[in-house]
């Protein structure tokens, strides 16, 4: 039995770039982009990277090592966009959250003695409204222990209701104490 020499075509999206560095035995593929990167090791004699539609084409005998190849690039590409979000909100009277994008820095003010600075990595900041905003990252084991701490900063208060919560999260009034006057 004759086994024909398979083709793995991948359709690689265009914001990556593909660099082959050929070795003495296999060839070495990076595709990259500002900040991910993939690389694949082939052995094979016959690779064609056409740079105009960023398409690579693959000849190899082994049917299995072309199906996990293409299964482990379609599992990065797919994890570029899939991003968890968590939506903050915040309750008070004279409190207010500054953003700097260009640092990603957050500055809460709670009262002139209560200013807190965050410095956050890999999250993307997006303020909805005066009192809401956005956090988005790809991991989100990362996004929850940010999102803790942020909530620390200024926890609930139950019976009025001020500070810093996620969005979804209920939380219920406690009656104060009547005054002495009626």
């Amino acid at each position: 039995m004759i086994l024909k020499n398979l083709f793995l075509n991948l359709n690689i999206p265009l914001f990556f770039n593909i660099v082959g560095i050929k070795n003495n035995k296999f060839i070495q593929i990076y595709l990259y982009e500002n900040n991910f990167y993939f690389k694949i090791f082939i052995q094979t004699n016959y690779i064609f990277i056409n740079k105009e539609t960023n398409n690579l084409k693959i000849q190899n005998n082994k049917y299995y090592l072309n199906k996990k190849i293409e299964k482990e690039l379609k599992k990065f590409l797919t994890s570029l966009n899939s991003y968890f979000f968590l939506k903050i909100k915040f309750k008070g009277k004279g409190y207010k959250i500054n953003f700097y994008k260009k640092t990603k820095l957050i500055k809460f003010f709670f009262g002139s003695s209560h200013i807190q600075l965050f410095k956050l990595k890999n999250i993307v900041i997006k303020k909805l409204s005066k009192y809401k905003f956005i956090l988005k990252n790809t991991n989100l084991n990362n996004l929850n222990q940010i999102s803790k701490k942020i909530i620390k900063v200024r926890n609930i208060n139950p019976y009025t209701l001020r500070g810093i919560r996620i969005s979804k999260s209920i939380i219920i009034k406690r009656k104060g104490r009547k005054g002495s006057w009626i």
